[in-house]
């Protein structure tokens, strides 16, 4: 027995160590990086103290990820769009003004995160952008979504959220392949009909916009599997909430809401979390909710957390 253990632990031992091995080509530092530059795949310089981005990346021309997030760096260079091999890039919280036009250039990218950064705007031309899958722009003082958005067909993760944006694009519906949409904190009083296109949306975050009341499109996405809402001014559930019938999770916490439809709810078979906290709910109706939904229910309110909330919005 004791053998046998001992050959269960080198195993166990051989396959950490092979998990530990740095996936091929990449590299962390800059100055090894150049001893080879033609070899380099991966390159993490996040957290680096970068004010600028490096020359030499200019020839990496295999690179395929680049990591630029978490530096002081305020422009991106032109050289970036011949990165033709680039499918990773990440440049979450830089003080970057900015894309250069050549980054739609990348017509290999996969993923892009820039969350946090400074844009305001985006690039014309997104529709280069043919293989990108998810794009994460989170907190980018972004007032507006351009038409060419809804030409990144190929997109599956949206995350437009903690913006200043008011109104949505009527082109965001030819994200055909959307599954996951991102667009809480955000000034949106209704969202475009054409949205209703987006049949594969499985998670759709609307929390803390300017809706007073879940927008019908929103009846019509069968697919959808969580809704976020809360935060918002809504006072009233239309009985079509039991059309989503693939729906897991329901958020609409810090409404205004004193009722809900609970018989069209209860048809929602596969919901697991329905999340109320913060309605001005009556006593008596509270105890109705329990009921109806025990071992689902989130219902404790943080009084001072939606009072806060409730000054802000009047």
């Amino acid at each position: 027995m004791k053998k046998n253990w001992t050959i269960v632990s080198f195993i166990l031992l051989l396959a950490n160590s092979l998990l530990a091995q740095p996936e091929k080509g990449y590299f962390n530092d800059l100055k090894a990086a150049m001893a080879d530059p033609t070899a380099v795949e991966y390159l993490n310089l996040s957290s680096s103290g970068l004010t600028e981005c490096p020359v030499a990346i200019e020839q990496m021309t295999a690179l395929k990820k680049l990591d630029l997030g978490d530096n002081e760096i305020t422009e991106l260079p032109e050289f970036l769009g011949t990165l033709n091999q680039l499918k990773y890039l990440r440049l979450d919280n830089n003080p970057i003004q900015q894309f250069p036009q050549s980054m739609t250039r990348l017509s290999n990218l996969e993923i892009l995160s820039a969350r946090g950064i400074r844009i305001g705007s985006l690039p014309s031309n997104l529709r280069d952008w043919s293989n990108l899958r998810e794009l994460d722009l989170q907190g980018c003082q972004l007032t507006s979504v351009p038409e060419e958005l809804g030409q990144i067909s190929s997109l599956l993760w949206l995350d437009i959220s903690f913006n200043q944006i008011s109104d949505l694009p009527a082109s965001l519906g030819n994200l055909r392949k959307l599954h996951t949409l991102k667009i809480a904190s955000n000034r949106l009083k209704s969202l475009p009909v054409e949205m209703a296109q987006l049949a594969q949306l499985q998670t759709l975050q609307l929390g803390a916009n300017r809706f007073d009341q879940i927008p019908q499109i929103v009846y019509q996405l069968k697919n959808l599997r969580q809704l976020g809402i809360e935060f918002n001014r809504i006072r009233s559930i239309s009985k079509q909430i039991s059309y989503l019938r693939e729906l897991e999770v329901l958020n609409v916490g810090s409404n205004l809401l004193e009722d809900m439809p609970v018989d069209r709810l209860q048809k929602l078979t596969k919901l697991k979390l329905l999340m109320v906290s913060g309605n001005p709910f009556s006593r008596p109706y509270k105890e109705k909710l329990r009921r109806n939904f025990q071992g689902r229910l989130i219902l404790q309110a943080v009084e001072k957390r939606v009072t806060e909330w409730r000054s802000r919005r009047e």
